[in-house]
C-alpha cells in the first residue's frame, strides 16, 4: 500500500544569480524569463537550513569522452550489450531534487509506476525512428527506489558505483538532467526539467550541429 501522506517542497528563503549574488525573488523571477534563461536551476539547503535556489550552471554543456570506456561501464551498470553504434540519451535524477511537492530521496511504486508510463509512451517512437538509440534513466545514490517489475527494470537503474555522478552529471539540476552520447565520443548534456520528446529533437543532424559544427554528419 502507497502512502498517502503529501510532502511539502520547502519555501525558498534566498534567490542567487548565476554569480552567487543574493537577489530578490523578484529580478530572481525576471531572469528566469530573459536575463538568465540559459542557465539551469538547483535548490538545496544551507548549512543554517535554509532553502537557496540559484542559476547554477548553464542549460546545455558539450564534452567529447571516450566511448568504448562509457559503453563499457554502461554494460555493467545495465547488464545490456550495445554495439559499437549505439547512441545513448540518459536521464539522471539527484539526490535532494526539490523539484516536485514529494519527498525528494523516498520514491514509492506509484512514483516509479507514473516515471515509468511516461517513459513507455515515447520509446516506442525512439525505437521506430532510431533503431540505434538506447535509453535508460538513472537515480542517484541516496535516493530509496522500491523494488521494480520487470519491464520497469528495462530502463530504471540506480547508479550504484557513481560512475554516471561524478564523470557525466556532475552538476545538480533541478528536475535533473539529459545525456546523450554518440558513438564518436561527442556528449550533450542538457540541464534541467525537459521531456524526452523534445530531446530526440537534438537527434536531428541541423539541430546537433549546432551543438558540435565541424562533425555535422555524425
Amino acid at each position: 500500500m502507497n502512502s498517502c501522506s503529501v510532502y511539502k517542497v520547502p519555501s525558498t528563503d534566498y534567490y542567487l544569480d548565476k554569480n552567487g549574488n543574493s537577489i530578490s525573488q523578484g529580478a530572481f523571477d525576471a531572469k528566469l524569463i530573459s536575463g538568465d534563461g540559459d542557465f539551469a536551476l538547483w535548490k538545496y539547503a544551507a548549512r543554517d537550513s535554509s532553502m537557496v535556489i540559484r542559476f547554477n550552471h548553464p542549460v546545455y554543456e558539450i564534452y567529447n569522452i571516450n566511448y568504448q570506456q562509457f559503453k563499457e561501464f554502461m554494460t555493467i551498470l545495465t547488464g545490456n550489450t550495445y554495439t559499437a553504434k549505439t547512441t545513448f540519451i540518459l536521464h539522471y535524477t539527484f539526490k535532494d531534487d526539490y523539484c516536485t511537492n514529494q519527498a525528494p530521496n523516498e520514491w514509492n511504486s506509484q512514483r516509479v509506476g507514473n516515471s515509468y508510463r511516461y517513459i513507455s509512451r515515447h520509446i516506442k517512437q525512439l525505437e521506430k525512428e532510431y533503431p540505434q538509440v538506447k535509453y535508460s534513466s538513472h537515480f542517484e545514490n541516496g535516493i530509496k527506489l522500491p523494488e521494480l517489475k520487470e519491464k520497469q527494470s528495462e530502463f530504471i537503474f540506480k547508479d550504484q558505483y557513481d560512475f554516471l555522478r561524478k564523470n557525466i552529471f556532475r552538476n545538480p539540476s533541478l528536475c535533473g538532467s539529459y545525456a546523450i552520447i554518440k558513438p564518436n565520443g561527442e556528449m550533450l548534456i542538457r540541464n534541467g526539467e525537459y521531456g524526452l520528446q523534445g530531446i530526440l529533437e537534438h537527434l536531428k543532424p541541423t539541430n546537433w550541429s549546432q551543438f558540435f559544427p565541424e562533425n555535422q554528419k555524425n
